[in-house]
Parts: structure tokens; C-alpha cells; sequence
């Protein structure tokens, strides 16, 4: 199997973070933690121009959820994380792939 583990920006203000390539992997996991009073929405992105974005089919995340998990194998070039309603703390986010050979 081949894995791939990165930390992905969630900024700790109402905005999306950078986003980060991981077409590669089937199987896509994306862990929650932190202390902080605000909504997480994990977004992907189908095209390599990363023009066109929606909501990955996973439930948003709000602090007093983490820590969690949200897993999907929606296909997609890119991933990011987007805040909202944020209000304090730091959310940090990690993205997980894998594929099986």
C-alpha cells in the first residue's frame, strides 16, 4: 500500500486553508484536534486547475467534536480545510491516504 500523511491548514480565522494535492489515494481520512470555537469544513476540488470546489460528503467538524475522524473516497485533485463562525483557538487538521495495491 502506498500512504501519505500531511498536515493541512486550517486557519484560525474565516477562511479556506491551502490546499494540498492528494489525487493519488482511494481511500482518504481527515483527523480533527484541538481546542477551538469554530465550524471545519473539508473541501475537494476535481480539476487540477482547482477552479471549482464543494463540500467533501462529510460532516463538518465543530470543536466540540474533536477530537474525530471523517473519512470519504469522494475522487478529487486537491483537498483543503475551510473555518467558519470561527471565534478562538487553534483547530489542527492532518489528511491520511491510501491505496490498496
Amino acid at each position: 500500500m502506498q500512504y501519505e500523511y500531511l498536515k493541512l491548514d486550517a486557519p484560525a480565522a474565516n477562511a479556506a486553508g491551502v490546499q494540498k494535492q492528494v489525487q493519488r489515494h482511494s481511500y482518504k481520512a481527515v483527523y480533527f484536534a484541538g481546542t477551538f470555537d469554530a465550524s471545519l469544513t473539508v473541501e475537494v476540488c476535481a480539476d487540477e486547475d482547482a477552479t471549482v470546489w464543494a463540500p467533501a460528503p462529510v460532516t463538518a467538524v465543530t470543536g466540540g467534536d474533536a477530537p474525530c475522524v471523517r473519512e470519504f473516497t469522494t475522487p478529487c485533485y486537491y483537498v483543503r480545510v475551510v473555518t467558519s463562525g470561527y471565534n478562538s483557538g487553534t483547530p489542527n487538521v492532518w489528511f491520511a491516504g491510501h491505496d490498496p495495491v
